[in-house]
């Protein structure tokens, strides 16, 4: 894995959200989209793909410059977190809120916060002066 997956990443992120946003424009204009349940959610994915997609993209500007330094595990570790968080949000904006609301899908959100927060204080040790 290379700097070049990072980048790519986050731009095919960046464009996934620029996707969900015609959806959103839908319903700006009064065409329903069947398959969403719950639009509030869907704003949240978009929104947050936006922000995970520009922190691979910060982070590989700034490891590409030299200003920062990491591993691939971390690397590895920043791309699924990045993908993973805003997702949980897609997942609550087309299942049903029965199905959301259940204990066992705190799991996957839990496990996806881990993820982000190790690569997050890896990068901060890999980094730290």
């Amino acid at each position: 894995m290379t700097l070049v997956t990072l980048k790519n990443s986050a731009l095919i992120e960046l464009a996934f959200s620029v996707s969900l946003g015609w959806i959103l424009a839908c319903y700006q204009f009064g065409i329903p989209v069947k398959f969403i349940r719950d639009r509030r959610r869907l704003l949240q994915a978009h929104i947050d793909y936006i922000l995970m997609g520009m922190i691979q993209l910060i982070l590989a500007t700034a490891v590409s410059s030299s200003t920062l330094y990491i591993t691939r595990r971390c690397e590895l570790a920043f791309i699924i977190g990045c993908w993973t968080n805003p997702s949980l949000f897609i997942f609550g904006a087309i299942l049903p809120r029965s199905f959301t609301d259940l204990e066992i899908n705190k799991i996957p959100m839990m496990l996806s916060f881990a993820v982000m927060t190790t690569a997050v204080f890896s990068l901060l040790a890999d980094n730290f002066n």
